[in-house]
């Protein structure tokens, strides 16, 4: 995504990959794959506040930018920084939270990165919190909360930092969720694609009509040069008919025909053939299975195929359905029918 790298506003640089790709909702975090990495299922399959948070610091520090968790009670955020201090993004501004670091409150980690834009005059800070550990006082890096306890010279470490940050005058940055989208107008608006000669025929982007209303269709600019056109990824459709198949754990659910999806929920392992057979004597009490107590057995024909045999009372059973026109997962079937 060119454009979270390229955008002018450090606020969403980088980090707005995850406002733009990572879909918000826990609906489909069980169907994560434990052949992926962690990130590659966040990508695929979203998460609320915790996970879309690692993904955003994850991003930032592949870029190089310091970034630490900056939780609150029950939401997961994160801060980072930018030429103008510490911000607070996907979660509520300073003061609403802590950082899982030695300053636990926020407002005691964000004094400190304000006092070290003199490094000059905090080296004081530090001079004064090494004579404390000397002493053996115990280490106090913040005033937030009134700590208890405290010695001499690391009450005196925090006094120099208060005369710091009152001295530079230096605010806070707003969340950015509270100020909105820090980024310039659509970058297909001001730049015409460059032209190239080694003979590959590119398609500006620009002239890609109606950009705005293409919903998640994105033009931004190209590390090649000019712009190019970002597609997300498209919804899934089943390309493979199963004739005859069924949901599993579903035995007499049988349809006549269905599409499957080629990932997902609903892929492959979720379908498949079975093959009923009912014994000639049913159990004496009654209960609906055979002889042997089996409802199931399944048989391994290797290469990882199988073929289940599934005990059903007897009776009957609907087959077929009413479909006469294909869709997206279900295709035409034959009439639907009762089986004996």
């Amino acid at each position: 995504r060119p454009d979270h790298i390229l955008t002018s506003g450090y606020g969403w640089r980088y980090d707005g990959i995850v406002r733009s790709d990572v879909r918000y909702g826990s609906q489909h975090v069980k169907y994560d794959r434990p052949e992926l990495q962690k990130y590659q299922n966040i990508l695929m399959n979203g998460g609320v506040c915790g996970r879309r948070a690692l993904f955003g610091r994850f991003i930032l520090r592949a870029f190089g930018i310091p970034t630490t968790s900056r939780p609150s009670r029950g939401h997961g955020a994160l801060c980072h920084w930018t030429p103008n201090g510490w911000v607070v993004n996907l979660g509520p501004g300073w003061g609403s939270g802590y950082t899982i670091t030695r300053y636990g409150n926020d407002k005691d980690f964000l004094a400190t990165t304000k006092a070290r834009d003199d490094s000059v005059a905090y080296l004081k800070v530090k001079r004064a919190q090494w004579v404390g550990d000397v002493k053996g006082e115990r280490r106090i890096y913040g005033e937030t909360g009134g700590p208890k306890n405290l010695g001499f010279w690391y009450g005196v470490s925090l006094s120099i930092q208060r005369s710091i940050i009152n001295k530079l005058k230096k605010k806070a940055v707003n969340p950015l969720d509270a100020i909105g989208n820090d980024e310039p107008v659509t970058i297909a608006q001001r730049i015409v694609a460059s032209p190239v000669n080694d003979g590959v025929i590119l398609i500006p982007a620009a002239a890609y009509s109606n950009p705005k209303q293409t919903k998640e269709v994105h033009v931004m600019t190209s590390f090649r040069g000019g712009l190019q056109i970002y597609l997300p990824s498209f919804a899934s459709q089943g390309l493979t008919i199963m004739r005859g198949g069924t949901w599993k754990d579903n035995a007499d659910a049988c349809t006549s025909g269905h599409c499957m999806k080629s990932g997902g929920y609903g892929k492959y392992h979720n379908w498949g053939f079975r093959v009923a057979l009912s014994p000639d004597i049913e159990s004496p009490d009654g209960d609906g299975t055979c002889d042997s107590g089996l409802k199931m057995v399944e048989l391994d024909l290797g290469d990882d195929v199988t073929l289940e045999l599934v005990y059903i009372k007897p009776g009957t059973f609907v087959m077929g359905g009413e479909n006469t026109e294909d869709g997206r997962f279900l295709c035409v079937e034959v009439p639907k029918h009762e089986v004996q």
